[in-house]
């Protein structure tokens, strides 16, 4: 039987992050997923300075180009600007990018079917679906909004998920390649994007319930804009909240969108994934006598107290739009209200 120090499921931004820190630190690690890479990823691809800040290493190879401004519409008769620091990319590179970088410190990547079974007793064992059983002293569920690690030690969480839909057409003259368009008048409780790519459009919607959107709303969406239809819609479910479970139990870790670490405003959750996938990596290498899971809630509480904050600002601000206000008015003003 293979045996690890840490075992990651998911290797996405936050399980590379934890990956590539306890890797660098000599653990030995091996990392899950379903998928071989390079993979499709549903998403936008708006990278923030954040995340480039924090990395371990430079994504500059595979960052196409950075957006220094978004056009804002919180109603129909009128746009508003604001300034970014966004850099865009393809998430299928950047995912791809970042497990390389990984495995470059000595972890290992398996893809798997699934899994089947994750038993306690005696530090971690799993068993995959194809019937393998690997041991180690800690797993990381990095799994995405609908975690297996999760469902498996938390069967009773009922997370709250948002949902986003997207689809990649032709440039157009009328869209400017050179700002993020932000339409808050697309989606009740949600917006709408427009954002200019290498080779293509990228357009989508975000509705913070995943019952309220269909693939209908995006069509309207591209029609408003006078975009092309596009051939294939994809999506995918967003975890914006996990009902103040705890992300962490003795010997099981969860980051990113598996530990509901994702921003209800915006639905984005590179940022959370990142440092919340490098504090599960830091409280396994800080932790004592084998209690990996109190050091790394002492560690994401500040994030967990941020996101809870931004949860009231989305709150405040969807419930008010259309709004005359404008957008840093109103942001102003819920997070006066909120904090």
């Amino acid at each position: 039987m293979a045996a690890f120090d840490v075992i990651i499921v998911g290797a996405g931004p936050a399980g590379c992050a934890a990956a590539y820190d306890l890797g660098a630190a000599g653990k030995k690690v091996l990392l899950l997923d379903k998928k071989d890479f390079p993979r499709k990823k549903s998403c936008a691809g708006m990278i923030p300075a954040s995340v480039v800040k924090n990395l371990r290493y430079s994504v500059a190879p595979v960052l196409q180009r950075k957006v220094s401004r978004s056009r804002i519409i919180l109603n129909d008769e009128r746009s508003e600007y604001i300034s970014e620091n966004i850099s865009l990319a393809s998430r299928e590179e950047f995912d791809h990018y970042c497990l390389m970088q990984t495995l470059q410190q000595g972890v290992l990547f398996k893809r798997i079917g699934g899994i089947a079974r994750i038993d306690l007793s005696g530090g971690v064992l799993i068993r995959t679906e194809e019937g393998e059983e690997l041991r180690a002293d800690v797993v990381i569920g990095c799994d995405g909004a609908i975690s297996t690690v999760r469902k498996i030690f938390w069967p009773e969480v009922q997370p709250a998920y948002a949902f986003a839909l997207e689809a990649d057409v032709p440039h157009c003259p009328h869209i400017p390649q050179e700002e993020i368009c932000f339409d808050f008048t697309a989606i009740k409780n949600g917006y709408g994007w427009i954002c200019s790519k290498k080779d293509h459009i990228n357009v989508g919607i975000y509705c913070r319930d995943h019952r309220y959107i269909k693939k209908a709303d995006l069509i309207c969406f591209i029609r408003k804009y006078d975009l092309e239809e596009p051939p294939e819609i994809s999506g995918a479910p967003i975890n914006i909240g996990n009902n103040a479970t705890s992300p962490a139990a003795d010997g099981v870790l969860l980051a990113g969108d598996a530990a509901g670490f994702t921003d209800p405003l915006t639905g984005g959750g590179i940022h959370e994934a990142l440092i919340s996938g490098q504090y599960a990596a830091q409280a396994v290498l800080e932790a004592h006598c084998g209690q990996s899971f109190q050091r790394y809630l002492e560690l994401v509480l500040p994030l967990q107290q941020r996101i809870e904050n931004k949860r009231r600002c989305a709150d405040f601000l969807y419930a008010r739009i259309p709004s005359e206000q404008g957008f840093a008015e109103l942001l102003h003003s819920a997070e006066r209200l909120t904090s």
